[in-house]
């Protein structure tokens, strides 16, 4: 896909890679396996139905509840994946 978010020397890829994957695993697990499913999927630009129902799996989901309450009370969220 060409997605490029840091670009670091060698030396600091592993500690960077390792940071990036904390701060992905501290989202909510739904939005995480979906968004890799659409990633590894290679859709085209065009197939906005299949990327609608991802969106609203996700938005409809406990998940989504808990994440809007967990930031109005200043809090981390507690996933459930659901």
């Amino acid at each position: 896909m060409g997605l490029a978010n840091l670009v670091v020397p060698a030396s600091e890829v592993r500690a960077s890679a390792l940071a990036l994957a904390e701060r992905i695993a501290a989202n909510g697990p739904l939005a995480v396996r979906t968004t890799k499913r659409l990633m590894a999927a290679e859709i085209p630009d065009a197939d906005w139905d299949m990327i609608s129902a991802a969106v609203r799996t996700i938005v409809d989901s406990e998940d989504a509840r808990e994440g809007a309450r967990a930031f109005i009370e200043k809090r981390t969220p507690r996933w459930v994946g659901r």
